[in-house]
């Protein structure tokens, strides 16, 4: 029987997981685009959150003092991965890289960076990493809530649509992706940690992961893109290991 202090964070992984699955649907069939899915996903765990009583100060979005230099290091550590994972792709691909161009495509994917970003800082961070450690040791709480985030945004009708035509290479392209958010989470959760239970510098490391890696994409094969992010990631979990809890305060 599943624990009564797992069973809420467990619900909104659920709600976020199935709310996705429908989202990829949509997607194909409507050309929904990825930052309006997001805000929707967005507003069924703000739902949640105001069916459980929370308030954003539970959820990590409190300002206190050193948030701006929080902030200030997820932006360094984002563009750290970020230029860590160009300089591997630009060595390994053979393709010019595709620059961004246009003041409506930088919105488009400031948007998307941005709610990206506070989705899954305050759900997997602010509330399922939070509930997780309140009952069980730091570490194990981290492993299972990025373990959740390695899920969580799987699109499996696509997976299915595709793994008939190339099994070997779905399960290889997912298996990494997987691992890739895996890592990020790790790294995501422990910069929680360090920072009391604050989500600004995590979602600032999210949210500039994100949009930096939009500006310039290389065209490589996914799980070879998938494993230089996490390649990358790791990198990134060292200064992260190394930061002693609140400070950078």
């Amino acid at each position: 029987m599943l624990r009564e202090e797992l069973v809420k964070p467990v619900l909104l992984f659920l709600l976020l997981f199935s709310t996705w699955q429908v989202l990829y649907v949509a997607e194909s069939l409507l050309r929904l685009d990825h930052a309006v899915a997001y805000l929707m996903v967005l507003g069924s765990a703000t739902c949640f959150f105001i069916l459980d009583h929370q308030k954003m100060s539970d959820l990590g979005l409190r300002r206190s003092p050193g948030w701006q230099e929080e902030a200030a290091t997820g932006f360094i550590l984002a563009a750290a991965l970020v230029l860590l994972k160009d300089a591997a792709a630009l060595a390994m691909s053979t393709d010019p890289p595709a620059i961004l161009e246009g003041i409506l495509d930088l919105s488009r994917i400031a948007a998307l960076a941005l709610t990206a970003g506070a989705v899954e800082e305050i759900s997997f961070r602010g509330y399922i990493l939070r509930k997780l450690a309140a009952s069980n040791a730091t570490a194990g709480a981290i492993l299972l809530s990025s373990t959740l985030f390695a899920f969580y945004n799987l699109p499996i009708p696509r997976i299915i649509e595709t793994i008939a035509l190339a099994p070997t290479l779905t399960f290889s392209s997912w298996l990494t992706f997987a691992l890739q958010s895996f890592i990020l989470g790790m790294a995501q959760s422990i910069f929680y940690t360090k920072t009391n239970g604050r989500t600004v510098g995590p979602w600032t490391l999210n949210s500039a992961s994100v949009f930096l890696s939009l500006l310039v994409s290389f065209r490589l094969p996914p799980a070879q893109a998938n494993l230089i992010g996490a390649a990358a990631t790791a990198v990134v979990l060292i200064p992260l290991l190394r930061i002693k809890r609140e400070s950078i305060r």
